[in-house]
């Protein structure tokens, strides 16, 4: 009988190498601390899975967002072809009802999710509040509320707001960003309509404003603006680790 052979083909890309690097170093340093006797064999086992299971996080994170953003857009670009294939057959409170659903089952689902699933919630929270941008001027078209789009900008920067407060994760501070820098937009657009000279200082803002959003992410680790503190930096002060 002929045996039979099966050829298995890897790949391995840059961060898998890496990964292996590094777990075979920190191999290397818990047998040398093994050895001196300053920790024992089973909490050096105990470190080696800690960091395995870490490691593989890491490296499947990427493709687990990928999937998680474009399936974000699948998702809203169904909810709004739904909507305006059948938005002139639906009456007006109907329409408010509709709107109103949309934003709390985004964000209902993105609580609902929260603990098993972070970065899926992650993304039906931020479903919910483009959801609640989209109520905004909706709501505005179905009572014909005739005001400055300028406010609806608000509104929505209001809710990005209350978002990053509540959640504290980058797309509400990435929208509020986007949002507030509009609304000073619009606002100064309806001022100085009839000024010729009001777009000077509007092109004036729109260059400086992304130089100072630039120039806070320059400090790179050492801000503390969003990112909690961490055990290196308990270290760095003298306390102990807790």
């Amino acid at each position: 009988m002929v045996p039979k052979f099966r050829l298995v083909v890897s790949f391995c890309t840059e961060d898998d190498t890496k990964t292996v690097n590094q777990q075979t170093q920190l191999e290397a340093q818990l047998k040398r601390w093994t050895n001196a006797a300053l920790i024992d064999q089973a909490t050096a086992e105990r470190i080696l899975s800690s960091e395995a299971a870490s490691a593989h996080k890491t490296t499947m994170r990427w493709p687990v967002l990928l999937a998680l953003f474009v399936g974000g857009l699948m998702v809203a670009a169904g909810v709004t072809l739904f909507v305006a294939a059948h938005w002139d057959e639906i009456s007006q409170p109907a329409r408010f009802a509709l709107v109103l659903l949309m934003v709390a089952v985004f964000h209902g689902a993105g609580a609902l999710f929260s603990e098993r699933h972070p970065s899926l919630s992650t993304t039906l929270h931020a479903l919910g509040t483009v959801a609640l941008g989209a109520s905004i001027f909706l709501t505005a078209q179905i009572f014909n509320l005739h005001k400055s789009w300028g406010t609806g900008i608000l509104l929505s920067a209001i809710g990005a707001a209350i978002g990053f407060v509540l959640l504290r994760n980058a797309f509400h501070a990435a929208a509020l960003s986007l949002l507030l820098p509009a609304w000073l937009i619009a606002q100064w657009k309806n001022m100085t309509q009839w000024n010729l000279n009001g777009n000077l200082p509007l092109a004036v803002g729109l260059i400086l404003t992304p130089l100072c959003y630039l120039a806070a992410g320059m400090d790179g680790d050492e801000s503390t603006a969003i990112r909690p503190p961490c055990h290196s930096d308990a270290a760095a002060d003298g306390q102990p680790f807790r």
